[in-house]
């Protein structure tokens, strides 16, 4: 069986999910082939030739359609069109594609449909996430009809696919993993050279750390706020706040830490997931204060692989699945500042007895969500919907799914 899987873009998480799952199809004959829009202008070009092990592997057929153009700059209905020749060139018995919203899941449910094979599409998408006009669901579900399997990330994100027409036994779950040793291993490498990497990085004192891009659903502002409250109560002995990343915000965020006189945050650029584990290794604490849209939030698994108790908002995707309150971690209303405030306080009280068990019990939790987890879902979903022969549900829908081309 020849499995396609295709997305508007392969890198950094997604090159050990796919090694692990190729790897599993070729044990049982079949075959893995990737097809991706374009590596350029991602929101992970930062990492784009730095983070370890993301060349891409020899052992698989890989296709780039667009190399070296930015996706927006390629209009939707031409993307699309190149990639449907591309689906009749390989003509998969499977597709593997991503959200229906985008070109990649777009085509591969008209290309299913109308030659009659199995489409599984990859999504975390939640309806609270994004509202949408009656109108657009309407659409929505109609496109979903026609879809034959959905791998999410867990039982959380359930509902939502229910809500758009999947029967429950076409749901699959491990979408959202990173590959836990390896972070697991890097952050441990970097605990044994703990004074070289304190000095490399010149982070001497505990912190709170924080990673992503800068933009407003991720709620740094709301956290600086939460974190000037913290240190005002905490005084000499308050942990300080490193934030890793870089958007749109950050110069608004630093010109209110200076405007503030806020001591003890600092903001370092995007790094490598290598030097992210070094981090790691240094911080006491992840803390992931995002509103909806955070469909889950990767952070979090990185920072639990390497051995770190979390902070995550009760609004992100993963706070329900990964954190387990008082275990490895709490959970908070990113909206309520007190709240936010009252659990840095709570992390930084705890003894190092109590740090040293939650350390270890979000390793555990963590564990359960691994490349392995991913390999047995889409294995599932592909079984699940390899015999489909079906065309478009109704004419209405067949005339939907051609004019619709992703965005």
């Amino acid at each position: 069986m020849r499995v396609v899987v295709i997305q508007a873009s392969f890198m950094l998480y997604w090159i050990p999910r796919l090694r692990a799952l190729a790897q599993a199809l070729r044990a049982r004959g079949d075959e893995l082939v990737v097809v991706e829009l374009t590596s350029t202008g991602t929101v992970y070009s930062f990492a784009e030739c730095e983070t370890e092990g993301t060349d891409k592997f020899p052992e698989i057929e890989w296709y780039e359609l667009f190399p070296g153009e930015k996706l927006p700059s390629v209009p939707p209905k031409r993307a699309s069109a190149v990639l449907w020749r591309k689906l009749e060139e390989l003509s998969p018995d499977v597709v593997l594609a991503g959200a229906i919203a985008f070109i990649a899941g777009a085509t591969a449910v008209r290309w299913g449909r109308f030659r009659r094979r199995g489409v599984t599409i990859l999504d975390n998408s939640r309806l609270e996430d994004v509202p949408r006009p009656e109108w657009v669901e309407w659409v929505k579900k109609r496109i979903y009809r026609n879809v034959d399997a959905v791998l999410t990330p867990a039982p959380s994100h359930a509902p939502s696919y229910a809500h758009w027409g999947i029967r429950p036994d076409r749901i699959f779950y491990g979408l959202n993993v990173v590959d836990n040793a390896f972070f697991e291993a890097g952050s441990r490498k970097a605990r044994g050279e703990l004074e070289a990497v304190r000095s490399r990085l010149k982070l001497w004192r505990p912190f709170f750390l924080g990673v992503g891009r800068q933009v407003a659903k991720k709620n740094w502002m709301g956290l600086l706020a939460a974190y000037e409250r913290y240190r005002l109560k905490a005084g000499e002995n308050a942990w300080d706040l490193v934030l890793v990343g870089d958007g749109e915000e950050h110069p608004q965020l630093e010109r209110w830490v200076q405007e503030r006189g806020l001591a003890g945050v600092r903001f370092d650029p995007f790094c490598t997931q290598a030097e992210v584990c070094s981090y790691h290794a240094l911080a006491r604490c992840l803390i992931l204060p995002s509103f909806y849209g955070e469909t889950w939030g990767l952070v979090v698994n990185e920072a639990m692989a390497s051995g770190l108790p979390v902070l995550v908002s009760r609004q992100c995707g993963c706070s329900s699945v990964l954190v387990r309150e008082g275990e490895n971690g709490w959970t908070f209303d990113p909206g309520n500042g007190k709240e936010m405030t009252d659990a840095l306080e709570r992390m930084a009280g705890v003894s190092d007895e109590k740090w040293g068990q939650m350390s270890e019990r979000s390793r555990q939790i963590v564990s359960e969500w691994g490349l392995d987890r991913f390999t047995q879902g889409v294995l599932e979903a592909i079984d699940a919907c390899r015999e489909v022969r079906r065309g478009p549900v109704s004419w209405l829908d067949a005339c939907i799914l051609w004019m619709w081309n992703g965005r």
